[in-house]
């Protein structure tokens, strides 16, 4: 049987002082890599390398030596090279050379198929979605639907760049819609891909979540994967239409609702032979919690920003470890993870001391590109589809803080949140 196709820009350049590498790398894919049960011809034929033309170059302007003064003679050429170094003599043909070429080193890897081109990161890929070496989509996988969340700007944006270079159908949830079309045209330029739409919802209003999971399962049956990135840290206390504390609305409840608005198009792709993916972006910033207010919600006498913030992703870790123990694992399963501590807009909305703050320490800090990275690992990565109810930190699954693992915490949190919201018919614990 014929080896399959792969672009080859996904395997190392073979060289004469290792000959063996490209064997290797095809051996190492061919055989009992992720792409040993696919046939001859299917692959590169959809690739979101190929999704756009390379740019043409541009001609080299003509360079027009400096005229020399009048009646003086021409400089002599010098002819040399780099750092005046003799230029290299000039390389003959295979056929032409002393030493031949000998038959048994394998020539450099051809060129990809034309208007291919290297994607902007690397996106794992596998059961979900098959994502190749590359960036490459197998044409007999068919693009899968994300939704990303808060995907306007920071990690959402960035998140939604991966997918859509990826060659997936992408869903961008935002508020202002100014924002999102701009987002929406970046990711599109950038990626090629222009099967990108915006889904308009501001999170703090209840009754706008429902209206938007109902929008979104009528333009996608069966949605694959959920990514809950939106959220946002405030230092005054702000009360939402719904009567709720602005961040415990945006950054817990919204999650909460949305995810049970949309269980039957998360099933309806769970159903079709791989598990759908829930995927909420928590924050190390639970550990700095403290105790948790009655209620859950932070009242105004005891309101301090950056604790309610941490206190929220807390409450993202206990959500998505009890939403795990509500769901078969075979068909949605539920994960979380720290991005990192972000240059983004994070902070926008702080007082004056800490926007300074923000503005100096960005260069320092984690960039939304890289942010990016493990949400996009547990959105595509084959390596997590059997994990559920984990918490992760650089595609690494870590245990979060004893707080972060208490049921009985778990199960009032639910309690609460399933009177705040009215999300009530959630399957039972297993």
């Amino acid at each position: 049987m014929s080896q399959p196709q792969v672009c080859l820009l996904a395997l190392p350049r073979a060289s004469p002082t290792t000959p063996s590498r490209t064997a290797r790398a095809e051996r190492s894919l061919f055989a009992d890599g992720p792409i040993a049960h696919l046939p001859v011809g299917e692959l590169c034929q959809r690739c979101s390398l190929g999704l756009r033309p390379p740019r043409p170059r541009r001609p080299p302007d003509p360079v027009t030596p400096p005229a020399s003064p009048r009646g003086a003679p021409a400089p002599e050429r010098r002819d040399r090279g780099p750092r005046g170094r003799p230029p290299s003599p000039v390389r003959p043909r295979d056929g032409d050379r002393a030493n031949p070429r000998p038959a048994d080193r394998p020539r450099p890897s051809p060129r990809p198929p034309d208007g291919c081109r290297r994607p902007r990161r690397r996106v794992d890929g596998g059961t979900i979605g098959n994502v190749l070496p590359g960036g490459c989509l197998p044409a007999t996988v068919q693009p899968l639907t994300y939704l990303v969340t808060g995907a306007n700007s920071g990690i959402g944006r960035e998140t939604a760049r991966g997918l859509a270079d990826a060659g997936h159908r992408v869903l961008m949830l935002c508020r202002d819609e100014a924002k999102a079309t701009e987002a929406r045209a970046d990711v599109v330029d950038t990626t090629g891909n222009d099967d990108v739409e915006i889904v308009l919802c501001d999170l703090s209003v209840q009754d706008e979540i429902q209206q938007a999971a109902y929008e979104i399962s009528q333009r996608a049956d069966a949605l694959d994967v959920l990514v809950n990135n939106a959220g946002l840290v405030l230092h005054e206390r702000e009360i939402t239409p719904d009567g709720h504390e602005y961040q415990f609305a945006v950054n817990h409840l919204a999650p909460f609702l949305l995810t049970h608005e949309l269980l039957d198009p998360l099933r309806e792709a769970g159903s079709q032979g791989r598990a759908a993916r829930v995927v909420t972006v928590a924050s190390e910033a639970h550990r700095s919690a403290g105790s948790v207010p009655d209620g859950f919600e932070n009242q105004e006498d005891s309101y301090r920003g950056f604790k309610v913030y941490a206190q929220t992703k807390l409450y993202n870790i206990l959500f998505t470890r009890a939403l795990a123990l509500r769901l078969d694992p075979g068909i949605v399963t539920a994960n979380c993870l720290h991005p990192g501590v972000v240059g983004s807009n994070f902070g926008r909305e702080g007082p004056w001391y800490v926007r300074w703050f923000m503005k100096i320490a960005r260069p320092f800090l984690t960039q939304p590109d890289e942010a990016a990275d493990t949400s996009l690992f547990l959105a595509t990565s084959p390596e997590v589809e059997d994990d559920t109810g984990r918490y992760y930190i650089d595609r690494e699954a870590r245990d979060p803080s004893g707080k972060a693992q208490d049921e009985a915490l778990a199960a009032e949190l639910w309690r609460v949140s399933e009177e705040a919201t009215g999300a009530d018919s959630w399957p039972k614990p297993r």
